[in-house]
């Protein structure tokens, strides 16, 4: 709904212009009402409506200045203003500061009606500009993060907004959209509405294969974001038309082939980002799920592991200690006879020794 503070120092015509004009119709609710210029500003500061409609002449902060004030802190906002017949110079002014556009009093119903309907219209054409800027911004980003992209897109990215990226396979247009959720997370079903909602309103076909990332809140991790989405619909291929949530694929069976591949590549640097990034999940939803499935931290998992083969290293074979080392991976010898020992109560020397016995 369009939002609309009405300032008017006369109690009968602020209170006709509130009750007797059918403002659901036209799309718009009244969010508050006041009596003076100081009060009405006030309202406009805390409600930060769509549309002003204020009297010029009123004791105290007049229209004009209320007017200003408004188009000075809020650029958006459209300042309609109520002018008597001999009050032409006024209405002149308001015209210079900006003023979206003025009536006449006492006023007619119809006219009033005509300019609100008018205001809507174009209301409804900014925002959606600045929905097609953002997302321009968004998928500029997701396709090449960077400073330059990332800064465009925070002076833009509405606070506290919760998002999925939605990814779908035509050639024709863009394979992205990033799609905004009204709840905090939300259920998978409202998810799957609001992106079927908005994105047939950008001419796509309802019935698309898409694959849906989990709900971010934060413009960085857009690419991730992407990501998820890519991996989602590439599942989803397989089996026709419909909707593929990242957060509904089972991760744990995912998980388990990490494991899997930390357990043959043990000795290589493997880390978390560079895993995380290859399962499509932020580090702390990969170290999370790696604890689940494993029961030990990612680190203390791949250290386990290296001991455990030096182990088998020291009792089945000749090799020395550094040799060792490099072999489970550590190249510095002495860093790891300090973990070996920290792991075992042992030096890798003394643990020899004793299973040679």
């Amino acid at each position: 709904m369009i939002k609309l503070i009405i300032v008017d120092d006369e109690f009968l015509i602020r209170d006709g212009l509130q009750t007797m004009i059918p403002w659901s119709e036209l799309g718009i609710e009244v969010i508050g009402t006041a009596a003076d210029g100081c009060s009405g500003w006030e309202l406009v500061r805390q409600g930060q409506p769509h549309i002003l409609l204020s009297d010029i002449r009123m004791p105290g902060m007049d229209g004009l200045e209320l007017c200003r004030r408004t188009l000075e802190q809020f650029p958006p906002i459209k300042c309609i203003l109520l002018t008597g017949h001999g009050e032409f110079e006024y209405a002149q002014q308001a015209v210079k500061l900006g003023a979206y556009d003025f009536v006449l009093k006492p006023t007619d119903e119809q006219q009033l009606m005509a300019v609100m309907e008018r205001a809507v219209r174009d209301i409804g054409l900014q925002e959606q500009e600045e929905r097609d800027l953002l997302q321009l911004l968004c998928y500029r980003y997701m396709q090449e993060p960077g400073e330059a992209s990332l800064g465009k897109l925070l002076s833009r990215f509405p606070a506290g907004a919760s998002y999925v990226v939605a990814a779908w396979q035509d050639e024709a247009i863009s394979p992205r959209a990033v799609v905004w959720l009204d709840g905090e997370d939300g259920k998978l079903e409202e998810t799957e509405a609001a992106i079927r909602l908005q994105l047939s309103g950008q001419g796509l076909d309802p019935a698309l294969s898409l694959g849906v990332s989990e709900v971010f809140h934060r413009p960085e991790e857009l690419p991730l974001a992407a990501r998820q989405a890519g991996y989602a619909l590439s599942r989803q291929a397989a089996y026709g038309q419909g909707l593929a949530f990242f957060s509904s694929m089972n991760h744990r069976e995912r998980m388990l082939q990490f494991v899997e591949r930390v357990d043959r590549l043990y000795a290589a640097p493997l880390t978390v980002t560079e895993l995380s990034a290859e399962a499509y999940m932020s580090e702390s939803y990969f170290s999370k799920l790696f604890k689940q499935v494993t029961g030990r931290k990612f680190t203390d998992y791949v250290a386990d592991k290296r001991i455990e083969e030096a182990k088998h290293y020291l009792r089945e074979t000749h090799y020395l200690t550094y040799e060792i080392a490099q072999r489970v991976g550590y190249n510095d010898q002495r860093y790891f006879s300090q973990v070996f020992k920290k792991t075992t109560g042992m030096t890798p020397s003394e643990y020899r020794r004793q299973e040679n016995i």
